[in-house]
């Protein structure tokens, strides 16, 4: 994931919601940056956004969104080790979730509560009541977390029946097999059985080890899969740099057209008036052509990368990244694009610009592109989406603004009025 060019949009988001006083856009996109700060391990700044999203989703009175927040702020005291406000944070997030009826949440909140008084309160006691309520009000299945919890606690307090008991309930838990482990190791201490504590503490540590082992595979997957994309991204470039050199092609034919109707029909007219309409029509040529001009530097960077990296996988990956940076940083390229399709529309951009001032500068490009027919993949490109499903994603949020019941593409086509 591109953290740097999320965390780009999502502040530029932020500043437009500002201006409009959208508290719940203005929660979400808090929300979103906590999550990026979260993922980065930059957790004081995820606790700063999330205790910012909370403030506006409560101007918003939206619950929900309060709730989801109460949990992912006892996730950040979690971490910053301030235990009582973890515990404020997971009840208040049980209150809000049992108010919308969500046990699947309520659940899972009360199994991080049993986690924090087993693991940092050293209350035991504390846990085994709350796991005993919970119990009592709500019908578990097989394997919930909320049966390891108990589990821990039992074996704790040196009640291995119980432990095994709950061990038993919590093994049926698929994605549990680690955290079996763990218990397995703890009974067994507990028992005095030592040599298969430390056989499944071995085990557990080996399993740990391969996770992490796996998910360094994951990484290399993930590189040689950019690189192919990065590929297949400059064979679309090639296309696209086709059509437009067609469609040059065919606006200085039209500019042509243009200027011998004019000296055909208009020859009665004032020269000064002709002059200045022909000045107009060479601003617009020159648009097209520094458009194109950039347009073309900004491919070859990347066809000088496929051409000299063509089968290096790695030297790829970095080279075609740093190319692609290049082109994403590249707003006068957009410009040039959102122009040359105003151009060709007969102002419909400026026009929907105008009329829909909820439509942002990022979709007014991707509006553009598309009149231009750029393909989706090249759109994500240019615009740094992750991925192809979010291109159609906007384009359909777009064609809901502009209250349109057709596709994009339909209503841009109706809509201008061709030069």
């Amino acid at each position: 994931m591109n953290f740097k060019g999320s965390m780009t949009s999502f502040r530029a988001a932020e500043e437009e919601a500002s201006k409009t006083k959208d508290y719940r856009l203005l929660g979400d996109v808090n929300s979103e940056i906590a999550d990026i700060y979260a993922k980065t391990f930059a957790n004081k700044e995820s606790l700063d956004r999330n205790l910012k999203a909370l403030a506006y989703y409560r101007k918003a009175g939206v619950g929900d969104e309060i709730s989801d927040t109460y949990l992912k702020l006892g996730n950040n005291y979690l971490i910053r080790k301030y235990y009582d406000s973890t515990r404020l944070y997971y009840n208040r997030a049980i209150e809000m979730f049992s108010r919308s009826k969500d046990t699947a949440k309520i659940l899972y909140c009360y199994s991080l509560l049993m986690r924090l008084y087993n693991t940092n309160y050293y209350e035991y006691d504390v846990a085994l009541k709350t796991g005993g309520e919970v119990r009592s009000n709500y019908r578990l299945r097989k394997g919930d977390d909320i049966y390891y919890e108990l589990s821990y606690s039992f074996a704790e307090i040196g009640q291995m029946d119980s432990a095994k008991f709950y061990y038993n309930l919590f093994q049926d838990n698929a994605n549990s097999y680690y955290r079996s482990l763990i218990l397995q190791t703890i009974i067994n201490e507990k028992e005095g059985n030592l040599e298969k504590a430390i056989r499944y503490k071995q085990i557990s540590e080996h399993y740990a080890d391969s996770i992490k082992l796996a998910k360094s595979a994951s990484v290399v997957r993930e590189a040689d899969k950019a690189a192919d994309m990065a590929k297949m991204d400059l064979e679309e470039e090639r296309m696209e740099m086709k059509v437009l050199s067609i469609l040059l092609f065919a606006i200085i034919i039209i500019l042509l057209a243009l200027l011998l109707s004019m000296f055909l029909h208009d020859s009665r007219r004032n020269s000064s008036e002709l002059r200045a309409k022909i000045d107009s029509m060479q601003s617009d040529y020159q648009i097209v052509v520094n458009g194109m001009d950039k347009h073309f530097e900004s491919l070859a960077k990347l066809m000088e990368v496929s051409s000299r990296y063509g089968d290096c996988g790695n030297a790829l990956s970095k080279k075609v990244i740093s190319a692609v940076q290049a082109v994403e940083r590249d707003e006068g390229l957009r410009k040039e694009i959102y122009s040359l399709a105003n151009l060709r529309s007969g102002g419909l951009m400026d026009r929907i610009k105008s009329s829909h001032p909820d439509i942002t500068e990022k979709e007014m490009n991707l509006i553009s592109m598309v009149y231009c027919r750029f393909s989706p993949m090249a759109i994500g490109l240019l615009l740094d989406y992750k991925n192809v499903q979010t291109v159609y994603s906007v384009k359909n949020k777009i064609r809901r603004k502009l209250a349109s019941t057709g596709s994009l593409e339909d209503y841009l086509a109706s809509e201008s009025t061709p030069v």
